[in-house]
């Protein structure tokens, strides 16, 4: 299907005379989204002032924002109703109140061009000063929607064509625009564009020189179906118009709360005192208000040395002034005992956020069954903490858990059909820990055949049958629970190939991984229940437990760390198979399982290298790697970046060597802890210790300013790169710092977070190069001033 639009603009402009110098207008922005996705209608007024033309048919214009606001559904959902409005804040609302009364600089030249902001770098020193925010997020002056930009003010000043005679016609930007009435001061323009993917029509209408009036409306459809309307509007208002005076002392105070201003910190680390200090001369003040006390919590939350007092405003705070915050709920199940009624009643307020409530039964509540009873846990716990501190912690941690029995029983036979999911299978696996009586196991062994691949999304049943297996498995009904697996396998395969149901949950993309690894598991409890009767048959099951086991560390997702610990599973059962394969006399294929694993765990060198010396003596497990090993590997992308400098980097120019890319940013805490390591590994690079890998930075999410000021004031100096955006898409970075590694042959390895980086590295590096001289490239690591 062709994709339409339909667009109108209307415009109003009265002419200015020649005598005049300058005009001051207040102006109604009206900007109104309605997308697949969710509406967004946002308000804006600014006053105006634009000068006459100069020589060169350039006018200034002045820009001073008088009020503003935003609301919204689905997507775009917002609890906004005036953004100057202290009680309703969000760090959009602070960014925005922070222009409120500040003069905005634009020019537009005698094409009807209007400029980017002209004065952005006194603004953002304003508002630095002001409120002593940091200078990665001082970007805000052209990100927030309520603020004015070049795209809103364009249409305001659109070239007037050079004849006024009805019928004439000229065509720019593709558009064909026609003159279709005209008087001494009143001009009618209608456009269109039509293309083979697009219909545009638009009417627009000028009154002279000034802009008082536009209007335009935009109506497209995608192929799929999906229908959107844009529509926007920009009128004259009354000067004299009155809007609410801002209480601007207040809005600097939830700045100061933000944790994006360093009046509170000292090294970017909320200080104690100075947050006591602050909190006693501001609590008399803004306490009755609930935005104010949600920002003292988060504030006090963001401070290392008050936890305490954390869990003392979580625990007198009630569950509706914890409404807001899922994290402040999290914390309040994890780390308060609290009555079963109060457990409860939050916990209903967590359904407003399905993916976090299901994360903390999955992810927290559940350990707690483990631990306590997990002996190696217990001696290691007791060592760090110490005896008294530890049993302190674990009388507290039995006391939540003995009260989330108590949840679990009311909450686990509900009829909601969210607790049901997401509750459901922890429920049936604590009641069979809580019992040996076999006709109750049978009947929870039908419950948990009950529940299908359909609810395979929240609760995570397949690792609460596999943990139920294992309590059949002790109370001998061996042949129950072989039957309870056999059918677990069958709808975990069906459910990695059920592309409808993973199309309902697309943000949930880390639950099929998950899932995955769980499947890999299944067919490991099958090859150990098979092997002492049928070895063949049991090398099968356990050459699928491979084949489903991660072939990358992307396919390794966070929440299957938890899965592991609690089921006592292995992150991959390819080493595993590898050596059964040794056993039977099949080295070259153990030997390739085992290459494929480097990519999960870069740690596993030292034993692919002892097992492919053991297996092929004589052979060059150097020429193995470089040729076997490195070349599987996913091929790297190009890349093109700037410098801090202006100078240019690109992959080819490493070329034959190693490649370090880390991609960090000044506004990542992880980021920026690393750095000392990262510097330490490229002074020796500079020294020449290393002379066959070499180290770049790319720098994300901020502009280079800033990462050139950061790294000048902490006296690093190292090659740092600028991001483009795409190379973070090509190289599939999902969080920060990542570490790449890109091989001499061009091909790329994903580092795990936490890597001993630099020793991967040298390792890499000397196996690689043995017995040949390294490479020479024109890349150093020295910095270019």
């Amino acid at each position: 299907m062709r994709k339409f639009i339909w667009l109108a603009l209307l415009m109003v402009i009265p002419i200015l005379s020649s005598a005049q110098k300058s005009k001051t207008f207040l102006y109604h922005f009206l900007i109104n989204d309605t997308l697949p996705q969710g509406t967004q209608i946002i308000n804006k007024y600014y006053r105006i002032k634009i000068s006459d033309k100069d020589k060169n048919g350039n006018r200034d214009l002045v820009c001073v924002l008088e009020s503003a606001n935003r609301v919204g559904i689905g997507d775009y959902k917002v609890n906004l109703t005036d953004t100057l409005d202290p009680t309703h804040i969000n760090y959009g609302q602070l960014a925005t109140m922070q222009m409120w009364h500040l003069p905005v600089h634009f020019q537009v030249n005698a094409q009807g061009v209007v400029s980017e902001i002209l004065n952005e770098k006194e603004l953002k020193q304003i508002i630095k000063d002001r409120t002593g925010i940091y200078d990665y997020y001082s970007n805000f002056l052209n990100g927030e929607p309520t603020q004015l930009n070049t795209t809103d003010l364009q249409p305001l000043f659109r070239e007037l064509p050079a004849s006024r005679e009805i019928g004439y016609t000229w065509k720019k930007d593709d558009i064909e625009y026609k003159i279709t009435e005209a008087s001494k001061r009143k001009l009618i323009i209608q456009g269109k564009l039509k293309t083979e993917s697009t219909d545009y029509q638009l009417d627009e209408e000028f009154f002279g020189g000034y802009p008082q009036t536009v209007s335009w409306k935009s109506i497209w459809q995608h192929k799929e179906g999906e229908r959107g309307v844009n529509h926007y509007k920009v009128r004259v208002i009354n000067p004299d118009t009155v809007f609410t005076v801002p209480d601007t002392a207040m809005f600097n105070t939830m700045f100061h709360m933000s944790g994006i201003s360093d009046r509170l910190s000292i090294n970017k680390q909320i200080d104690s005192t100075k947050l006591a200090n602050f909190l006693a001369l501001n609590d008399p003040k803004y306490l009755s208000i609930p935005k104010y006390k949600r920002a003292r919590r988060q504030i006090i939350h963001m401070c290392k040395e008050c936890w305490e007092q954390y869990k003392e405003e979580l625990e007198k705070s009630t569950t509706s002034e914890l409404q807001s915050d899922p994290s402040d709920l999290f914390n309040k199940l994890q780390f308060i005992t609290l009555p079963v009624a109060t457990s409860i009643e939050i916990l209903n307020a967590f359904k407003a956020y399905p993916t976090r409530l299901d994360d903390w039964v999955d992810t927290q509540m559940s350990q707690r069954f483990k631990i306590i009873d997990d002996t190696t846990w217990v001696n290691e716990a007791k060592k760090e903490f110490g005896e008294t501190e530890f049993q302190e912690f674990l009388t507290a941690t039995k006391a939540r858990t003995d009260s989330f029995i108590l949840v679990l029983d009311q909450l686990g036979q509900s009829n909601d059909s969210l607790f049901q999911a997401i509750l459901r299978p922890q429920y049936l696996w604590v009641k069979a820990l809580r019992t040996k009586d076999k006709s109750q196991l049978l009947q929870l062994k039908q419950q948990f055949d009950s529940i299908t691949t359909a609810s395979f999304a929240y609760g995570k049943p397949a690792k609460y049958k596999l943990l139920f297996y294992d309590q059949l498995n002790k109370n001998g009904l061996n042949k129950e629970a072989d039957s309870l697996l056999d059918r677990l396998i069958v709808d975990l395969k069906e459910n990695q190939t059920d592309t409808a149901f993973w199309s309902r949950y697309t943000r949930m993309n880390d639950r099929k991984k998950a899932n995955k690894l769980l499947l890999a598991h299944s067919y490991y409890l099958k090859y150990k229940r098979t092997l002492p009767e049928n070895k063949e048959a049991a090398l099968n099951f356990l050459a699928q437990a491979a084949s489903y086991s991660p072939s990358s560390k992307q396919e390794s997702p966070h929440e299957g760390f938890y899965d592991r610990h609690l089921l006592s599973a292995s992150e991959s059962y390819s080493p595993l198979f590898a050596e059964e394969l040794n056993k039977i006399g099949k080295p070259e294929l153990a030997i390739k399982v085992m290459a494929q694993q480097l990519q999960v765990n870069p740690n596993l060198m030292d034993s692919l290298e002892r097992q492919f010396n053991r297996q092929f003596s004589g052979k060059s497990f150097h020429q193995f790697f470089k040729d076997v090993v490195v070349k599987g590997w996913t091929k790297a992308p190009d890349f093109k970046l700037k410098g801090l400098n202006s100078e240019d980097y690109q992959l080819s120019d490493y070329s034959g060597k190693w490649l370090l890319l880390d991609f960090w940013g000044s506004w990542c805490s992880p980021c920026r802890e690393d750095l000392p390591n990262i510097s330490k590994l490229v002074e020796e690079v500079n020294a020449g210790k290393h002379p066959n890998y070499a180290v770049l930075l790319v720098s994300c999410h901020e502009p280079l300013e800033i990462t050139k000021q950061f790294l000048d004031n902490s006296h690093y100096n190292f090659p740092n790169a600028v991001s483009d955006s795409k190379i973070e898409d090509d190289y599939k970075v999902s969080g920060y710092p990542s570490k790449i590694l890109v091989s001499p042959a061009g091909t790329m390895l994903l580092l795990p977070y936490g890597t001993d980086y630099a020793n991967i590295l040298n390792v890499f590096s000397s196996t690689y190069f043995k017995q040949q001289e390294p490479p020479t490239t024109k890349i150093t690591n020295t910095k270019n001033n």
